[in-house]
């Protein structure tokens, strides 16, 4: 039988929604002007706002949107196949609009010319090349004083490689830096074989209990959404009640244990898994792309030098 602490009222809820382009979304512009000159450059100008988080007031109880999700624009683009269901789900003049910019990048593409593709959403000259991609998202807490930055969390394409070859399938791998937190989080996709929903595992080590945590992010079985159930040393403390839709993805956050759910750094941490769960189709999509080219001596099968550091010796010589 489950082990459950679902009978406890939520301690920490979240509100997750994540737009599939960002720039076909009425994003806050003054947000995102002040987002990229944010004091500490965490959202740079290669970045573009593609979610917001809500959560409940401590005081009144109301939902607001206090949280920003922003995605490196210059290492994730949309395929061909991603671009054309954009289209058809769009409305007409938006569509119209983007289709246009589209040929007009094809076309100086055939003459050697150059286009500005900015008013593209997350589009480039390699939009076609899967296995050049890699999803790195931020999350951001908004005030009326500043925006502070609290954690990002990156594709790590080198264990996602390593991790597929060995099971034969395409698994997904993360790396999880928060903000005022000594540790590097990792959250693996697990490969299990009678189970064919994905899972994935996680080392949070509480700085405030002084042990090791250790999660699971399970999606449901009979979930027709993605839906997901999380554990903590095998005891279920929480759902994300997810909804993958036409334009995006939204998801709910809750979390009951009395002690993690009062943890920011841990509700960061699966507030941005939660925001990564659109993109895990695509993701695959890429892993498969690369497993395809790994053996293949034309392919540049370098390492992109974020990720390289991530996986630096950190007892080795400075």
């Amino acid at each position: 039988m489950l082990k459950t602490a679902k009978t406890l009222p939520p301690v920490a809820e979240r509100y997750v929604d994540m737009w599939a382009f960002s720039n076909v979304h009425p994003t806050n512009i003054d947000l995102l002007q002040r987002l990229k000159t944010a004091d500490d450059r965490q959202f740079g100008t290669n970045m573009d706002v593609c979610g917001v988080v809500s959560a409940p007031e401590d005081q009144t109880g109301n939902w607001e949107k206090s949280y920003s999700v922003g995605i490196r624009a210059d290492t994730w683009n949309p395929d061909p196949k991603e671009l054309k269901k954009l289209l058809r789900l769009l409305p007409k003049d938006q569509a119209s609009q983007l289709r246009t910019r589209l040929e007009q990048h094809q076309t100086a593409a055939a003459t050697g010319a150059t286009t500005d593709l900015s008013s593209i959403p997350n589009l480039d000259s390699n939009s076609a090349s899967l296995a050049k991609r890699r999803l790195v998202l931020k999350l951001f807490k908004a005030s009326t004083e500043r925006i502070r930055w609290l954690g990002t969390i990156e594709q790590i394409i080198s264990r996602e490689i390593q991790h597929s070859m060995g099971s034969k399938r395409a698994l997904l791998s993360f790396a999880v830096i928060l903000a005022d937190y000594e540790y590097v989080l990792t959250i693996n996709q697990m490969h299990r074989t009678l189970r064919p929903p994905a899972v994935y595992s996680c080392m949070f080590f509480d700085e405030t209990e002084k042990q090791p945590r250790y999660v699971t992010i399970e999606r449901k079985w009979t979930s027709i959404s993605a839906d997901f159930i999380v554990k903590a040393d095998g005891v279920k403390i929480g759902d994300i009640d997810g909804h993958l839709i036409s334009l995006g993805y939204n998801a709910k956050l809750k979390l009951s244990d009395p002690k993690l759910g009062k943890n920011r750094h841990f509700v960061n941490l699966l507030t941005l898994f939660a925001a990564t769960v659109g993109y895990h189709t695509a993701m695959r999509r890429s892993v498969r792309a690369r497993l395809r080219l790994v053996t293949d001596s034309r392919y540049n099968n370098n390492i992109d030098n974020e990720e390289l550091r991530l996986l630096k010796n950190p007892r080795g010589r400075k």
